[in-house]
């Protein structure tokens, strides 16, 4: 199999979540433990609390199981929380692990980000669990380790500390009418970003607001094509 990637250019709901983790939702320097369950062999104990309690990725070859949002992954990759070009957020989740492809395309990105966009390197939002599976809030989505959350925040020059990962807000890119950008923080290098995300021939597709997606479509020059992939969807304005 290979892996088609999804491309979550924001920090906000994936797809369609009931409850959705937004990137204003500050995570916890100090997370606690989940109880052990009770009855972890019932089968009526929800998947999504058996999954979050699962620490370590499962010692397997790669695979993905299932469907975004009705899945699992064997054999995840972590991402490293610092690179030269990144910063993982929201460490308290423990939802930076993901496929290896995705892993790896996410560390291109923001090498190819600094490098051809000028942009100072890229905050790192929710990829999925060490097991993927549902999770306890947030993303319907995000359950294979093939998507992941990019904040369209540039990245602060300095290394973030724990706190704050932690609660460090993201900007909204959007008009308080919704009906276009913000001018006065989304700029030529947010096209230029999401452009090289959609460069990659694994990604598949990039969510973004439609007032995004409407920039986008507003400013590209060039070859266009890569804008077929950048879709408008709900929220994902951050």
């Amino acid at each position: 199999m290979r892996a088609r990637l999804i491309l979550i250019a924001v920090m906000s709901s994936a797809i369609i979540a009931a409850a959705p983790v937004h990137a204003q939702d500050k995570g916890s320097v100090e997370p606690k433990a989940l109880p052990p369950l009770a009855h972890p062999d019932d089968p009526d104990t929800p998947a999504k609390e058996l999954f979050a309690r699962r620490v370590p990725p499962s010692a397997q070859p790669t695979k993905v199981i299932g469907t975004y949002n009705r899945g699992c992954i064997a054999g995840a990759e972590r991402m490293p929380i610092n690179g030269e070009d990144w910063q993982v957020m929201r460490l308290s989740r423990n939802r930076n692990f993901g496929h290896p492809n995705l892993i790896a395309l996410l560390k291109r990105l923001a090498v190819r980000a600094h490098k051809d966009a000028g942009w100072p390197g890229i905050l790192v939002g929710d990829i999925g669990q060490p097991r993927g599976g549902p999770a306890l809030s947030g993303h319907a989505s995000h359950q294979i380790g093939l998507d992941a959350d990019i904040w369209l925040t540039p990245m602060p020059e300095h290394r973030l500390s724990r706190n704050e990962r932690e609660e460090m807000s993201a900007v909204m890119m959007v008009r308080p009418d919704r009906l276009d950008v913000d001018p006065r923080v989304f700029t030529k290098g947010h096209v230029a970003v999401i452009r090289a995300a959609a460069l990659e021939p694994s990604v598949q597709r990039i969510f973004v607001n439609a007032a995004i997606k409407k920039a986008l479509c507003r400013d590209a020059r060039g070859n266009r094509s890569w804008l077929t992939k950048v879709r408008p969807w709900w929220g994902h304005d951050y």
